[in-house]
């Protein structure tokens, strides 16, 4: 598993729920992640929406026979998909969320992403497609081998704050987040265009 952000935080994080775990599951959670990584901008959600996930286990895929088929989409949008069926186990964290917890509630973020991971090894290939069809039951379950594992206080804090504390933030900046990421893809355009134009 290498860790792929800069971000104390989360390393700490990682490293205290890593430590906590039963040495088994630490092993089988080593070898399953190929990568954790953290996004440093909100993620926008539809036209007007912001993602309020903080963290998630996801597929990192490879290409193994050509790659990506994309084709343009009546919209004039361009659609790219991986046609490779191969992919190993990345977590993402979503840093502009994470901040709006507590360091606590961070460890319960962790150690649930870390039971998924393990549930998923268990799954073995195509894990993310058979999470995808029972999603509400991996969520639980991840939770119930989180407290198994002696994070139950920290998944506790965890939805707690989720619920009562950054649901509210998210909802009142929304707005405010829209437009600063609106902001940051004209920025970018205008470089690729002066880029091309050069």
């Amino acid at each position: 598993m290498r860790v792929c952000t800069r971000s104390k935080r989360i390393v700490k994080a990682i490293d205290w729920v890593l430590w906590r775990m039963p040495p088994k599951d630490r092993e089988a959670v080593e070898r399953f992640l190929f990568r954790v990584v953290a996004a440093r901008a909100w993620t926008p959600v539809g036209l007007t929406g912001v993602d309020p996930t903080s963290a998630m286990l996801a597929p990192f895929w490879k290409a193994s026979d050509g790659g990506v088929k994309c084709e343009t989409q009546a919209t004039g949008a361009l659609h790219c998909e991986r046609t490779g069926d191969r992919y190993d186990a990345q977590m993402c964290f979503n840093l502009p969320v994470l901040r709006l917890f507590s360091d606590k509630a961070l460890v319960g973020i962790v150690a649930h992403e870390f039971a998924h991971a393990r549930i998923a090894a268990r799954l073995g290939e195509c894990w993310h497609e058979k999470m995808k069809v029972r999603l509400q039951t991996h969520e639980r379950a991840a939770d119930r081998l989180a407290t198994s594992w002696g994070f139950g206080k920290e998944i506790d804090l965890m939805r707690k704050e989720r619920d009562e504390t950054v649901s509210a933030i998210l909802y009142s900046r929304e707005e405010e987040i829209r437009r600063v990421r609106e902001a940051e893809i004209t920025r970018g355009e205008r470089r690729v265009r002066v880029l091309l134009d050069q």
